[in-house]
């Protein structure tokens, strides 16, 4: 926003001031679904037996910790699903607590899923090597990078996935790997959290819109005065915002009066 001061009398005076917004185009996040397991909502998730040669996985609510609990054994996996509002472009995280692995290692799964054969994947172990993050079309691995490190047991990791159709981000186990090679959009509608030998607490499961705020429409303001007498108007008073009303605040000075 460009602001002139005119000033009149025996001398006349015109000043130009610009003006910029500092909140340009910045990113907000909308929540669709979330869950702390202050209650306990087991019932809500699909449980699956994914490796029985040792038996069959427990997914359980622990009360005391409001948290759910998956345990597994020596050749045994579980993976716990849920639906989720369908986006192409949005963040997922979730809190993790390892704590126990059997014998041969524990493996740790992550999808963001559309279908069975288009998602997001985080794949990691303690025991057999680090792994990696994978983007997955029509059951092609279109992109992956790998992990630096395992992870560890009886650490509180959190979770975080930014997705969209040119770039994923995965913030896990103390790492960022980001993909961005392929633009193939992958509409999530779901999730699944798989441990394969590897018993684990879950906790803090958050799903969000990502939304772009738009920035202002900034208008040239006037006003006029006598020579040495100041004049004070609202150089946002005629400016408009499509995502609500313009903060003051984000008004910054670039060029002074000249």
């Amino acid at each position: 926003m460009r602001t002139k001061f005119y000033f009149l009398g025996r001398n006349v005076f015109v000043l130009s001031v610009t003006f910029m917004f500092l909140c340009f185009g910045s990113v907000a996040t909308a929540s669709l679904f979330s869950d702390n397991f202050g209650v306990d909502t087991t019932v809500d998730y699909t449980v699956t037996d994914t490796w029985i040669k040792g038996g069959t996985g427990d997914f359980l609510y622990d009360a005391a910790g409001q948290r759910v609990q998956v345990i597994t054994g020596n050749d045994v996996g579980l993976k716990f699903a849920r639906d989720l509002p369908p986006l192409d472009t949005g963040t997922f995280s979730i809190d993790l607590l390892s704590t126990q692995i059997y014998p041969r290692g524990g493996i740790l799964f992550l999808r963001l899923m559309q279908d069975q054969t288009n998602y997001y994947e985080l794949k990691n172990t303690d025991g057999y090597g680090p792994k990696e993050v994978r983007k997955v079309v029509n059951g092609i691995v279109v992109d992956s990078a790998p992990f630096l490190n395992e992870y560890t047991q009886n650490i509180n990791y959190q979770i975080t996935i930014n997705f969209s159709p040119n770039q994923t981000t995965f913030e896990a186990f103390g790492e960022v790997i980001v993909l961005n090679t392929d633009s193939t959009i992958i509409t999530v509608s779901s999730f699944e959290a798989e441990a394969r030998q590897q018993d684990a607490y879950y906790d803090n499961i958050l799903y969000c819109d990502i939304l772009v705020n738009q920035p202002p429409t900034a208008i040239d303001d006037a006003a006029v005065t006598d020579e040495e007498s100041p004049v004070t108007i609202n150089v946002i008073a005629n400016d408009t915002d499509s995502d609500g009303t313009v903060d003051p605040t984000t008004v910054n000075v670039v060029t002074g009066p000249t």
